[in-house]
Formats: C-alpha cells, sequence, structure tokens
C-alpha cells in the first residue's frame, strides 16, 4: 500500500491513494479525527473541449 498527501492553500490535506486502500486509510485516521472530517472524494470528469463562439 502506498498513499502520498498534499496540502492546499487553506488547512486541508488531501490522502492520494488507490481505491483497494480507502478503508485501511480511513480505519488507520479514525482515532485522530471524526467522521465527518474523513472525506472521501476521486477524480473528476476529465478535460473537455470548449469550442469558442
Amino acid at each position: 500500500m502506498f498513499c502520498y498527501y498534499t496540502l492546499d492553500a487553506g488547512p486541508n490535506v488531501k490522502i492520494i491513494c488507490q481505491n483497494k486502500d480507502i478503508q485501511t486509510i480511513l480505519a488507520a485516521l479514525a482515532p485522530s479525527f471524526s467522521q465527518e472530517r474523513l472525506v472521501v472524494a476521486g477524480p473528476g470528469p476529465g478535460v473537455k473541449l470548449i469550442d469558442k463562439p
């Protein structure tokens, strides 16, 4: 299992991992953070070409 972290401009930490490792990481973080502070998100829909008018 590998995971990486990054910080945005605010106090939010993002942990990047494979889907198969999400539950393991959540279980490791659960003793330190409340459930509502642990949010799982995935990638967006990707690039979309917008034609200029």
